[in-house]
């Protein structure tokens, strides 16, 4: 039988180690508390749940992430008002620079914002720098870093209604719709992998104001993480040669491990919008986490690598996985939310063990992963582990003309009577005497 279990990682962590300064505001009277700068320091989270900080963050993000900020509880924030003034940064670029902390005012953990290019997609006249207000209990920001890729600030960026490579589109940081749609970007799936998005950071006031600590904020990747391994228990055999479909159409396998299920699953191009459906909502697990929705072009079918023709492992623990051991197995894949099913389609050959080296070739075994397996998340890992046993659903013939599985040859013995089963008459002619 062909198994599934799916070990899920999360590559993240909770909202309170995201925000630091998150207790619940001691007002004091305004006047007692000296203004400082508003200052940032950056951190990305990886799969192993160590925290990449520094100059090492600060290269994955391309030195670069884009910031919009807010004064007071701003959940019910909205455009139409007219009132503009609690935006504190819109939409400003922040830049890491090596041993350039503390030589500015607005710089205490090598990141800078003021004085530096405005970012296209700022309404901002330019870049100064920003004081923390005493009168506001608490503020709000929301970045998100382009990784490797450039804006596709103009017209020449674009292929038809589609970015360039390397050119990735965003809106602006609107904080009127951040329950639906805070911003999006577009782009090809190569180059969208590549971005990273922050859940939503809330700075409260406390008894001292807000202090001189920059506002930190933890970066995870746009997209999902995703590997897949197999191992066996056929006693007395070894699996190898395993190969894969790409769906349930096709006559040629491959080498290449694929998954596959819904048409629109596996984003090829488009748009992600980025949301932030449970804001201010203390209460909830979910309490300012970034979601994403996918519109655009995708495939029913995704790769994860090359997988081993050599004999697969025996145990869980010796699975053996498709991809690049250099990535830890993980094929980045764009996150899809809502979960779909997804299918596993493979051949494999059947080799003794008893030192005889008999080969049996089982065609098409299949397994499903559940559609609550696979929502995946940005910034999350997912591990699916399959497990081929004796009970397989595949079929020794390719024609599938007999039934699937395999079926134990077996022996019974029978001892025949030696009188009445083996008992040899001859007849004789007596009509003539012997001459």
């Amino acid at each position: 039988m062909l198994l599934t279990t799916a070990a899920i990682m999360m590559a993240g962590c909770s909202n309170e180690e995201y925000f630091g300064q998150n207790n619940e505001p001691n007002p004091v009277p305004v006047e007692e508390i000296v203004e400082s700068p508003i200052s940032f320091g950056s951190y990305f989270k990886a799969i192993t749940r160590a925290d990449i900080i520094g100059e090492d963050a600060a290269s994955l993000l391309n030195n670069r992430f884009i910031v919009t900020g807010y004064k007071g509880n701003q959940s019910d924030f909205s455009a139409s008002t007219g009132d503009q003034s609690s935006i504190v940064f819109d939409n400003y670029q922040v830049l890491w620079a090596a041993n350039t902390a503390n030589t500015t005012e607005s710089n205490v953990a090598n990141w800078e914002y003021a004085n530096i290019e405005k970012y296209y997609n700022s309404a901002a006249n330019a870049q100064t720098v920003k004081y923390w207000d005493n009168s506001y209990p608490q503020y709000d920001f929301i970045a998100y870093s382009l990784g490797s890729n450039e804006p596709a600030a103009a017209a020449t960026d674009w292929d038809g209604n589609s970015p360039k490579a390397g050119k990735i589109a965003v809106t602006a940081i609107d904080p009127a719709k951040l329950k639906t749609e805070a911003y999006s970007m577009t782009g090809s799936a190569a180059d969208l992998a590549g971005c990273y998005i922050a859940d939503l950071v809330t700075v409260k006031r406390n008894a001292d104001g807000y202090g001189t600590d920059p506002v930190t904020i933890k970066f995870r990747h746009l997209a999902s993480r995703v590997r897949l391994a197999l191992y066996e228990t056929v006693p007395g055999y070894e699996v190898k040669g395993v190969k894969f479909y790409a769906d349930d159409a096709a006559t040629t396998p491959s080498t290449t491990a694929f998954l596959y299920g819904a048409n629109n699953f596996f984003s090829t191009s488009g748009t992600y919008t980025v949301s932030y459906p449970t804001l201010d909502e203390p209460n909830s697990q979910d309490n300012n986490v970034a979601h994403v929705a996918f519109s655009g072009d995708a495939q029913a079918s995704g790769q994860l690598g090359a997988f081993p023709q050599t004999a697969i492992g025996q145990s869980s623990t010796d699975a053996t996985f498709s991809g690049d051991k250099d990535n830890k197995y993980f094929t980045a894949i764009l996150p899809q939310e809502v979960g779909a099913v997804l299918k596993l389609r493979v051949d494999y050959t059947l080799e003794s063990t008893d030192g005889m080296h008999e080969i049996i070739k089982v065609y098409g075994a299949t397994a499903q992963i559940p559609a609550e397996s696979a929502a995946w998340k940005p910034g999350y890992a997912y591990t699916y582990i399959f497990k081929i046993t004796k009970d397989t659903n595949g079929s020794t013939d390719p024609e599938h003309i007999y039934p699937e599985g395999l079926f134990p040859i077996t022996f019974d013995a029978v001892v025949v009577d030696e009188v009445t089963d083996n008992e040899i008459v001859h007849e004789m002619d007596f009509d003539k005497k012997d001459e």
